[in-house]
């Protein structure tokens, strides 16, 4: 399959956010995203779309399925333009466009970090899977990125303190995380890539 641009869909919120287009391995298997937007930008984005659409179904779009043109004509797209780059002169009448900024204002979010999960002998750019760890102190709360495509409760990282786990695990920045997220998301949502 030619590697055609990939969207992250939400239908029961009718939303939509660009993922760029999938990158293969020499095996073929797809590793990541070639992002569409900046990284920088994306990661805050994903996470709380996920956030958001916790419990729903997601689907990944290809630019070349047959409802994508459905899809981009009548649903909301998150996207890193700034207000004055999404007018009408810019973008069709009907297209919805929220900016990153505007997604992600009013909302207190606590600062997280983010831990790669390896597999022994394996570089964070191959982990199996992503922990975060929202706020500090007693109050933090550790989340797993699982199946479910969606972030649920863990106790991995304390657990892990306490040498009470054997996974190896390492500090990785956001945009790394979502780097594997959307390896996740690729493996579950669209297996046929």
């Amino acid at each position: 399959m030619a590697s055609a641009y990939a969207y992250l869909t939400c239908p029961a919120r009718r939303l939509f956010l660009g993922l760029g287009k999938p990158l293969r391995g020499a095996d073929g298997a797809v590793t990541g995203l070639g992002w569409a937007h900046p990284p920088d930008l994306l990661p805050d984005a994903l996470f709380t779309m996920l956030d958001d659409c916790a419990g729903a179904d997601l689907e990944l779009l290809l630019d070349t399925d047959d409802v994508y043109d459905d899809v981009v004509e009548t649903w909301t797209e998150i996207d890193p333009e700034t207000e004055s780059q999404t007018d009408a002169d810019l973008a069709p009448p009907d297209l919805l466009l929220i900016t990153f900024e505007t997604y992600l204002a009013g909302r207190t979010v606590p600062p997280a970090t983010y831990h790669a999960l390896l597999p022994p002998g394996l570089p964070p750019d191959r982990a199996s899977g992503v922990v975060r760890r929202r706020g500090t102190g007693p109050d933090a709360v550790d989340q797993a990125f699982t199946r479910n495509l969606h972030w649920e409760p863990t106790e991995f990282l304390r657990r892990s303190a306490l040498g009470m786990e054997t996974t190896e695990h390492v500090e990785i920045t956001a945009q790394q995380a979502a780097d594997v997220v959307t390896r996740v998301l690729c493996k579950r949502l669209r297996p046929d890539l």
